[in-house]
């Protein structure tokens, strides 16, 4: 089963779809959490750009399913959180088209992905 992880707010469209992101720290957790979902057993390492730069490769990374997760308030979890970090410039915010969603007609070209720019934690520039 592969997962996805989106967070959500009240009000119709009030949600963000993430799809990657850039570990900062707990790289050998993400490395034993990666491995488990291997179908042939390998003793080689991800590359850390490689940990969680795509929407169930992240989910596989912080063992986020639908078990565990689904439908929790992060607002008062101590199962996960979200961290204000340094703001990123605004002209280092690139915005594109959303990847691999044909089916979305006029939707998919819509700049409604984000990523910070010459950012290798992301699957597609």
């Amino acid at each position: 089963m592969y997962y996805c992880m989106n967070l959500s707010a009240s009000g119709d469209g009030q949600a963000v779809l993430l799809r990657a992101v850039e570990p900062l720290e707990g790289m050998d957790t993400m490395q034993t959490l990666r491995a488990k979902s291997r179908k042939a057993k390998s003793d080689k390492l991800f590359a850390d750009k490689m940990l969680a730069n795509g929407p169930s490769k992240m989910c596989m990374a912080f063992d986020i399913n639908k078990d565990n997760i689904n439908k929790v308030d992060i607002t008062d979890s101590d199962l996960i959180w979200i961290e204000r970090a340094d703001t990123v410039p605004e002209e280092n915010i690139v915005s594109t088209g959303r990847v691999g969603i044909p089916r979305a007609q006029e939707w998919a070209n819509k700049p409604l992905r984000f990523y910070i720019k010459n950012n290798l934690f992301i699957s597609q520039k």
